[in-house]
């Protein structure tokens, strides 16, 4: 593997390795209960934070199939590559301006990222 291969590999498994450890163990669950979900039962946010991941798994699960084949058909990969990362920012992003008591919002957000 060439040398450019393997740090452009290296930089997409650390930003992939930071999202998940800040943004869906760390800082996700804790303003989602304590921000958005502020005065709803603990069984319910539960509940809606076990929906938003399951959802957006079931997304990943149904349409990684469909985008591999089209990214491998037509020379997608980089292009793929950029539009779902930039589209994650934007959605990780987004939640910085989520109001508090905006669960659905956050979760359609966290889901889409």
């Amino acid at each position: 593997m060439n040398r450019r291969r393997m740090l452009a590999w290296t930089l997409y498994d650390w930003g992939n390795s930071a999202f998940a450890t800040v943004v869906m163990a760390g800082f996700f669950p804790l303003f989602f209960r304590s921000y958005w979900s502020a005065g709803q039962e603990s069984a319910e946010i539960t509940l809606h934070l076990g929906m938003a991941n399951s959802i957006g798994s079931l997304v990943i699960v149904l349409s990684a199939p469909i985008l591999g084949a089209l990214a491998d058909q037509g020379s997608f990969k980089k292009r793929f590559l950029s539009l779902f990362a930039l589209l994650g920012i934007a959605m990780t992003l987004g939640l910085y301006w989520v109001a508090q008591g905006e669960w659905l919002l956050a979760a359609m957000l966290y889901a889409a990222a």
